[in-house]
């Protein structure tokens, strides 16, 4: 059970799964007062991997960027429920460019990437539409990088990328992030 854990944070790698528990729990369980009054009490430690590391963290500005001086591009795929339930629009973007150092060059329209859960298996012609509209916009950047914070967006434009034989690299924010440490540490030896 999480709410055993004794940590004042319970980070999560996925957007959407912060949400479910910081929100859609609270909702879901409004009328039962016991579950709610654990779900309340779970809202309030449970935090998204890329606010995480800028609210509470701080990763300071410069520390992760490359060591070759380089500015390498990438565009930035905002997950549905990351930027409308979380809000996150600036944290991601303070890591990549100001931690990491990357040109993140905008994707334009903000657009489902049509995986939703249970909505890409339910609807798989409309979502391999949207994926393949989020694709051309990522093409459109002249980006070789997309990343997301969100591991459903992660599988469902990866896969899109290789079905189609782009030589688009779709990662996470946090694969970013550990290759830079990685880097640093094999450098540091």
């Amino acid at each position: 059970q999480l709410e055993a854990i004794p940590a004042d944070y319970i980070v999560s790698g996925s957007a959407s799964c912060v949400a479910m528990m910081a929100q859609d729990y609270l909702h879901v369980l409004r009328d039962e007062p016991i579950w709610r009054a654990r779900a309340e009490r779970l809202s309030h430690r449970i935090i998204d991997f890329t606010s995480f590391l800028v609210n509470v963290a701080q990763l300071p500005a410069g520390s992760l960027t490359p060591l070759d001086g380089s500015i390498p591009v990438m565009t930035y795929h905002d997950s549905c429920q990351g930027l409308n339930a979380l809000g996150l629009k600036a944290e991601p973007r303070y890591l990549l460019q100001d931690v990491m150092g990357y040109e993140v060059r905008e994707l334009g329209e903000v657009l489902c990437c049509g995986f939703g859960g249970s909505f890409s298996v339910e609807y798989p012609l409309i979502a391999e539409r949207l994926m393949n509209r989020k694709l051309a916009n990522a093409d459109a950047t002249g980006a070789p990088l997309l990343a997301t914070d969100n591991q459903g967006c992660l599988m469902h434009l990866r896969g899109g990328a290789d079905a189609s034989g782009r030589s688009l690299q779709v990662k996470h924010i946090a694969e970013l992030l550990a290759d830079r440490v990685r880097e640093r540490q094999a450098a540091a030896r």
